[in-house]
Formats: C-alpha cells, structure tokens, sequence
C-alpha cells in the first residue's frame, strides 16, 4: 500500500507540472501550431478571422475544462458575450495584459504569455507570417484537440482508483 501512495503521490507531481508546462507555439503561413500537453491545437489560416492585441481578458469568463490556478488559466473557457459560448484560453498571467485575441470561424482564443514583451513579439510574429484569407473562404471547423485532456484524467482516474477497485475485488 506504502508504494502505491509513493507512486500515486509522483504521478500527481508530474501531472500537475506537465499541466502547468506553457505550450509551445509555432508559427507558420498557413497554420498556427500549439504544442501543449492538455489543449494542443492546429488553428489553420483559412479559420482565423482576425488576431488582434487587446489590453485585458474580457469579463465573464467561467471554466469549463481546464486549469486555473492563481495567475495560469489554461483550457476551455465559457464566455458570456452573445456571439461565442466558449473560448480557448493559454494564458500565463490573467491579471495583466496584454492578450492576444485569435478569432476562428467558431471560437476564440485568448493567449498571454509570462511577460508583455514576449506577448507582443508573438503577437508580431502572428501578424507577419500567418498568410491570412477572405472572408468568403473562411471555414467553420473544430481547432483545439480535447481528446488528449480527456485520456488523461481517465487514466488518472483509473490509477487513484485502483486500489479500492482491488479491495472490491479481493
């Protein structure tokens, strides 16, 4: 039972420092990649909208799935403004901006990373090399992958469930 908890107690470390780990995002002409372990994404040019720099989060944000800690919200995120339910957050400090806002043909997404310079070059970074498209080839399809945050806290899950499914059984 003592190495059950052991090894229980590392799997919780490690889940929470590789939730907590920022992604990664690379920048092409014709797709945005995000590389995180939870919410990974591919936003494709002919999706995006519009990418725009705004001072602050919007208000009225609820989480949905997702991570949010004392300044790091990470996941899907609720959003009460008319036009989008819900929205896709990767942001290191909620409580300063600035914040990229990416608009897709059915979502939002909001990134800000740890400093407001880093922000802003990713930001430029976005501006200068996404090949954007018109409006009238937008198309309307899912960007952010929630398969692999589901897998993973099945199987979190199923390993702190274990021992009790065990004692059932014996």
């Amino acid at each position: 039972m003592g190495i059950y908890i052991a090894i229980v107690a590392v799997l919780t470390v490690l889940f929470v420092i590789l939730v907590g780990k920022t992604p990664i995002f690379e920048i092409f002409n014709d797709i945005i990649i995000i590389r995180d372990l939870m919410y990974p994404a591919n936003i494709h040019n002919y999706t995006i909208k519009s990418i725009r720099l705004i001072d602050k989060l919007p208000g009225g944000m609820f989480r949905i799935n997702g991570y949010g800690g004392i300044k790091r919200w990470k996941g899907i995120y609720g959003i009460k403004n008319g036009l989008y339910k819900k929205g896709y957050l990767y942001v290191e400090n909620h409580l300063k901006g600035p914040v990229i806002e990416l608009k897709t043909a059915n979502s939002l997404i909001y990134i800000n990373l740890k400093t407001e310079e880093q922000t802003k070059h990713l930001y430029d970074e976005m501006m200068s090399t996404i090949k954007f498209v018109d409006e009238n080839e937008l198309i309307d399809c899912q960007v952010i992958s929630v398969w692999r945050s589901i897998l993973v806290v099945v199987v979190f899950t199923a390993i702190i469930g274990l021992p009790s499914l065990l004692h059932l059984l014996i």
